[in-house]
């Protein structure tokens, strides 16, 4: 039987997280915000992007990221509280 121990953490949280993976991919430096809301539809995570703001950081390379990171911080991460 496999535990599965998801990390709490708040929006701005979260938000910060993902932003400073996403500003380590080439290009996407300058990558501004993400912003989630919360969802039971979806199996396996409680919460799905809502926005992006790419600021100055090419949206090709910054889709291309969110892609990879996006499903693994779904894994790693629970949003939690209002």
């Amino acid at each position: 039987m496999q535990i599965n121990m998801k990390i709490g953490v708040t929006h701005d949280q979260l938000e910060s997280l993902i932003v400073n993976d996403v500003r380590r991919r080439a290009h996407c430096d300058g990558f501004k915000a993400i912003s989630f809301y919360r969802t039971a539809e979806i199996p396996g995570t409680n919460w799905v992007p809502a926005s992006v703001n790419y600021g100055k950081a090419g949206s090709v390379v910054c889709d291309a990221a969110l892609r990879e990171i996006i499903p693994r911080m779904q894994r790693e991460y629970d949003l939690i509280g209002g």
